[in-house]
């Protein structure tokens, strides 16, 4: 493990690295609570909730795919019940429109059963089968001759939800720094704090440009960069293939309906989870519009190994190898993948055409699970001081239902930094 001396560097209480929906959870329930000597949150983007937390099917989950116990499905079942709460609160655009799990043939109509004693264990509340007369009452143009009904789940706006957590960090006392990558982290030696190496960066075009460089000291780090948190944890000397903290990228497309709208249904419509994924859906949005997505294609990773046993990149999707301008992540949506829109959702939406659809948006998510693991892998939130790494808080691995989760886990993590803090 990398370590430091103490030096003239910038004294703060704690850092936290990242400013998605997680990231800005986190730093505004530390500092809502007082917790440390003042709340930096450091983001490499020009803008909050710019990766994940923008490019996403906005869905408020209802824990029904997740291991029982796991933190996925604590965190999502008490995140769900938050975000109702919260949004209704301050007014942030939402809507609870239900979900149905729908199986595409009479082989998954035997896996209901299954499906339901998962959702049920994971926490999903009011989960139920519906027959075909019901599953036609809800949604009449949905063909299927069973499905579950999860009526917990909704939708959510994303970026006003980013916006409502940013300011109410600000209001608490806690400072932003945007365009600010963190490019190194080590220990100090004999004291349980760091010197994070800051650079700040432009990632507006197709090459990263670096402004200036500075360094600062924190008592506590949190890592919640997202798509970086693995290299933010190699980083802190972590060897991220030891660890099992490596993260594995998708890329995610979504095509918008913009013809046949009114017979598209008005819920959320999924297949059943198989094969450790939850599929292509159909998501109305809160603007009486429709997408289809995500159609998901696993990303190569790019390990340059210039920090040495288990270095990582954040990912090789970038069109050059000097990660990471804005311009430089491929979000292009091929009008090709048309046909496989069509054939993922024709089974339980007869009606559709190829004519109703066109390429809209993407994006990059990062995952712990391997791309033929079948099991959907946990999420990594905890404190690492058994790797000599005390009052380093790490979050690795937060993909769906991160958003849905984002306030539940706020808490979570405050309460643990709380608890070493002590």
């Amino acid at each position: 493990m990398a370590s430091a001396t103490t030096s003239a560097a910038s004294e703060i209480g704690i850092l936290v690295i990242g400013g998605g929906a997680v990231g800005l959870s986190v730093a505004r329930t530390l500092a809502e609570r007082q917790i440390g000597r003042g709340v930096l949150l450091v983001e490499r983007h020009a803008k909050l909730g710019w990766e994940s937390s923008s490019h996403n099917s906005e869905v408020i989950h209802a824990s029904v795919y997740y291991p029982p116990g796991s933190l996925k499905a604590r965190l999502c079942r008490k995140g769900n019940e938050m975000m109702y709460a919260l949004c209704k609160a301050k007014s942030i655009p939402h809507a609870n429109i239900g979900k149905l799990l729908v199986p595409k043939n009479m082989d998954e109509v035997r896996l209901l059963p299954r499906v339901l004693a998962t959702a049920v264990g994971s926490g999903g509340q009011g989960v139920r089968v519906v027959n075909r007369d019901e599953l036609r009452d809800l949604e009449p143009n949905v063909e299927a001759p069973a499905a579950i009904y999860c009526p917990t789940s909704g939708i959510v706006d994303s970026h006003a939800l980013v916006q409502y957590y940013e300011s109410d960090f600000l209001a608490n006392g806690g400072d932003v720094a945007l365009n600010a990558e963190v490019v190194g982290l080590r220990k100090y030696k004999g004291i349980p704090a760091y010197q994070v190496d800051v650079e700040e960066v432009d990632l507006s075009g197709p090459q990263r440009r670096v402004k200036a460089r500075t360094s600062l000291q924190a008592r506590c780090v949190v890592n919640c960069a997202g798509l970086g948190s693995g290299r933010v944890s190699a980083l802190a000397g972590i060897d991220v293939d030891e660890a099992q903290y490596r993260l594995h990228p998708t890329k995610g497309v979504y095509f918008r309906v913009h013809r046949q709208l009114s017979l598209y249904p008005k819920r959320l419509i999924y297949p059943l989870p198989i094969r450790g994924s939850v599929g292509l859906h159909t998501t109305p949005d809160l603007y009486g519009g429709m997408r289809l997505g995500p159609l998901e294609t696993w990303l190569p990773q790019r390990e340059s190994g210039k920090e040495g046993k288990g270095a990582v990149g954040d990912f090789s999707h970038a069109r050059n190898e000097s990660y990471y301008g804005a311009a430089s992540l491929d979000m292009s949506v091929s009008e090709d993948l048309k046909a496989k829109f069509v054939d993922a959702v024709k089974p339980f939406l007869p009606f559709i055409e190829p004519d109703d659809i066109a390429p809209e948006s993407s994006g990059i998510h990062a995952r712990l699970q391997r791309e033929h693991e079948e099991v959907m892998r946990d999420w990594v939130i905890t404190h690492e001081a058994a790797r000599g790494l005390p009052n380093f808080f790490n979050l690795v691995g937060i993909e769906s239902p991160g958003l849905t989760a984002s306030a539940a886990i706020g808490q979570y993590v405050a309460h643990m930094v709380h608890a070493e803090s002590k």
